[in-house]
This record gives C-alpha cells, structure tokens and sequence, in this order.
C-alpha cells in the first residue's frame, strides 16, 4: 500500500483511529483490514490483547509504529490504528429483519457518525445516503458511530426518487421541520413495519419534491427553539419506531 498519511478523501483506504473502534473493525470486517499500528504505550491498554489475538487468528500484520499513528491521529492517547481498504456495500431488502434509513443530503460528519451508531442502537443495519452528502470513510465518521459503521451497510444514491424506485418500500416516514398538509404528529402515528425512515438534513429538511414520498412525520415540540439537531430527530424518531 502507499506510504500513510492523514487521510485524504482520494485514498483507497481510511482509518479507525483508537482501540476499541479497531476492535469493531477487526470483528467485522477483517477481510479489509490491511494492518494494525499499536503505540509503543499501547500494553497499557486492556483492549490491544484483543487486538492482537484477532490479527493473530485472522493473519492480519500488526506493527508498534508511534510515528505513523502521531501522523494520522490527532489525539496523544491514540494506541492503535486500524488502516483498511474502504469498500463497498448495498443494502438489503426491506422485510421483517431489515428496515432502513435514509439520510438526504447529510453533511456533518459529527451527526453522521452519531446517526450510524443510533440506527444500529435501535435494530437498523441499513442506510441510505443522498448525495451531496460527507465522505463516510472519514475517520471522524468512524470515530463519532464508535464503529458501529463497520457493521452496517451504506449505498450512496444520487436522488431520493432513485432509491424509492430501486427499493420501492411499502411503508415509508418522512420527517419533517416545519408544519405542511397532511402532516401527523410523531406520538399520533401508527408505524406499520418493516419501513424506511426519511430525514433531510438540518438546514433545509426535505424538499417539496421529496416530502411526495412516504407519510409526513413532525416531531412535536416547543415554539423555544426552530427545530431539532438532526441526530436527536433520528434518535427519537428510530426509537418510537423501535418499540412500535
């Protein structure tokens, strides 16, 4: 492979940057890994035994190379990289074991990553993303789902219309910021499962074009702030699914 650097967009390959995101790395999704680096300190850590015993079972390499993790991480503390081959994934079709959600436009690498770890939290391993969206191969991606991203799967699409057609979900929940027609309040709706769960992104939600898809959702609240961060949408909009 190339020598390692900071991570740059372009590469083939990406980062998970601390002990127990490479864990969830190496659990799953060995066959891309393509070396560990340990921190010279990293025996300190309880989690690096585990770290060594998967690369040890799986023949993956791994390295104490303290200068190649102080040039991709930006945190002191940092005692193991994983460096893996980014791939690619598809999702699969919504049933009883598999629903989805569908990210338009994200483009906050922190509420992404928050948004991964939240779907897995409430049973949902699939998710979509409309472009222009943030690169999930970004360590801070990685980093802020705690690597829950490597045990979901993600397909980029170029429009919401593109994925309705290529999915066609049967049941279907747009959330909304503002207050059109024909919306319902999130604790008046009856969620039918399985379904795709519909977010815009914070500045701007979904366009008029967008909301034709699926029943519209509003999460009710006070009139004390305009809306809500994105990852706490998600978050209670997966969690209301989740015990429907």
């Amino acid at each position: 492979m190339q020598n390692i650097r900071k991570y740059h967009k372009e590469d083939n390959y990406s980062y998970s940057l601390g002990v127990f995101t490479t864990i969830e790395l190496l659990q799953n999704r060995p066959q891309d890994v393509l070396k560990v680096l340990l921190s010279n300190k990293s025996d300190r850590n309880k989690g690096v035994d585990k770290i060594k015993d998967i690369c040890q079972k799986n023949n993956i390499e791994y390295v104490y190379a303290d200068g190649q993790i102080n040039r991709v991480s930006d945190k002191e503390n940092t005692y193991a990289v994983g460096v893996f081959e980014k791939y690619n994934s598809q999702l699969e079709g919504i049933d009883e074991k598999n629903q989805h959600l569908v990210l338009v436009r994200p483009l906050n690498a922190g509420n992404m990553g928050t948004n991964i770890r939240t779907a897995v939290a409430f049973g949902i391993k699939n998710i979509a993303v409309i472009r222009p969206a943030v690169d999930i191969f970004n360590p801070q991606i990685i980093s802020s789902s705690m690597g829950a991203i490597f045990s979901v799967n993600i397909e980029y699409f170029d429009s919401l219309e593109l994925y309705m057609k290529k999915y066609n979900p049967k049941n279907c929940y747009s959330f909304v910021l503002a207050e059109p027609s024909s919306r319902t309040l999130l604790n008046q709706v009856t969620i039918v499962k399985p379904a795709s769960f519909v977010f815009g992104n914070e500045g701007e939600g979904l366009t008029d074009s967008e909301l034709k898809f699926g029943q519209k959702i509003m999460i009710e609240q006070s009139d004390n702030v305009d809306s809500l961060n994105l990852s706490v949408a998600v978050g209670i909009g997966l969690y209301r699914a989740y015990i429907s």
